[in-house]
């Protein structure tokens, strides 16, 4: 009954599938395919579409959504000029849609990093919404598609995200409980802390955003998956003593 959740990125290199451990898997999320401002979807390498991907997967009885979007500036302007255009939104519902059914996937993943101000977050319930209802009308087995969504576990980008709205769509929403510390950061700490530590924000670990995430918001807790890094940090002040 639990989720396991892995993102593939296609800049890892082409054809390397073979190293996935579907058995451990439920969700494969194939990073990224970019949102173009006239509503279609692009992807910066030849290499991204890998059917031996989805071949593997469905063997091991694992969906794999395409994740559309990134933390790159085009791909958030992509967002901005499709979600604010009720013809672009239309446009990019039927974008997925032929993409999920002509490469056989099993839904889609929407990584917009971040909607900042109220009227994006009225435009992305809209874009949302038009993907579900695209899904929703469509033939079998497109109603069974799902959709997921990379989130914020604050209140700073996380407030422009209408939970009450998006759960109706939303599968489940993967939460970023990472980049908590790093170069950035005055002191050393830990890139995904579960709890607060002596040297760290209240802010700044797992259990204070679930709180936010599942008190002051109201996600239901089935919907939400712990997003973390497996990667370390470095933090040059210390090593510039040595």
């Amino acid at each position: 009954g639990k989720r396991v959740v892995a993102y593939y990125p296609y800049w890892n290199g082409a054809y390397k599938q073979d190293k996935i451990p579907y058995t451990k898997l439920t969700h494969i999320l194939h990073a990224f395919a970019g949102p173009a401002s006239d509503g279609t979807l692009y992807w910066d390498s030849p290499n991204y579409l890998e059917p031996s991907l989805i071949v593997n997967a469905h063997a091991n009885g694992v969906r794999v959504f395409v994740s559309v979007g990134g933390q790159s500036s085009t791909a958030k302007n992509g967002f901005i000029a499709i979600s604010s255009s009720a013809a672009l939104r239309t446009t990019f519902a039927n974008s997925i849609y032929t993409f999920i059914r002509d490469n056989g996937y099993d839904g889609v993943d929407f990584d917009w990093e971040f909607p900042a101000n109220a009227t994006d977050r009225a435009n992305q319930n809209l874009m949302i919404q038009e993907v579900r209802n695209k899904f929703n009308s469509s033939p079998p087995p497109a109603p069974s598609w799902e959709i997921s969504m990379a989130i914020s576990p604050s209140d700073s980008w996380g407030q422009w995200n209408d939970y009450a709205t998006l759960s109706n769509y939303v599968s489940f929403y993967n939460v970023m409980f990472y980049a908590y510390s790093g170069s950035w950061s005055p002191i050393a700490s830990h890139n995904t802390p579960l709890y607060q530590g002596a040297s760290t924000s209240t802010k700044g670990n797992i259990a204070w955003g679930l709180n936010y995430l599942l008190s002051t918001r109201g996600i239901p807790s089935d919907k939400i998956n712990f997003g973390l890094h497996f990667n370390g940090q470095e933090f040059p002040s210390a090593k510039a003593l040595y």
